[in-house]
């Protein structure tokens, strides 16, 4: 009988463990690219880990997880994207952010657990719709980590307005 509650123990402690894992959140800061002349609160970063690429950028991010309504993987020709659908108040920040920042670059920096620097794409065009796309250097585990742990996020931050909304 001990032998059996302790097996049942280590089993149920095993499942405990692995959905602590399954549920682990991430965040993600995307911080604009600077002049260091211009900006006083600023730092470099390496993006990229194969080929790295220094930027500064400003020490404040320009947006967060908290405005996001969905995260997702989007596969094309072998590659792993994440899109980041906004909400409407992040989708007007992103599209002030990226009328008044064209041709600077809009660094991503993410914890997943582990944190680091993404991507940094450059600014080509307003964007409109609220939706952000990159190509993390991530593989695609870490990748589905991120997006699965902002999508965690994103659900509690629901919940929780619920349960707000409907004290």
């Amino acid at each position: 009988l001990a032998f059996a509650l302790l097996a049942l123990a280590l089993v149920a402690g095993c499942a405990s463990r692995q959905k602590k894992k399954d549920e682990e959140i991430s965040t993600i800061r995307l911080h604009m690219e600077v002049n260091p002349q211009m900006v006083r609160r600023n730092r470099q970063v390496s993006i990229l880990r194969a080929q790295p690429v220094l930027i500064t950028v400003g020490e404040s991010y320009v947006m967060h997880e908290g405005y996001l309504n969905r995260a997702e993987i989007i596969e094309a020709n072998g590659v792993h994207n994440v899109r980041l659908q906004f909400d409407s108040s992040g989708s007007r920040l992103l599209e002030t952010e990226t009328s008044v920042n064209l041709g600077r670059r809009l660094a991503v920096f993410a914890q997943f657990p582990e944190g680091r620097w993404l991507a940094a794409p450059v600014v080509s065009s307003r964007i409109t719709n609220g939706v952000f796309t990159f190509t993390p250097d991530a593989n695609l585990e870490e990748t589905r980590r991120l997006v699965d742990g902002l999508n965690l996020v994103i659900e509690k931050r629901r919940k929780q307005d619920k349960f707000i909304l409907t004290d």
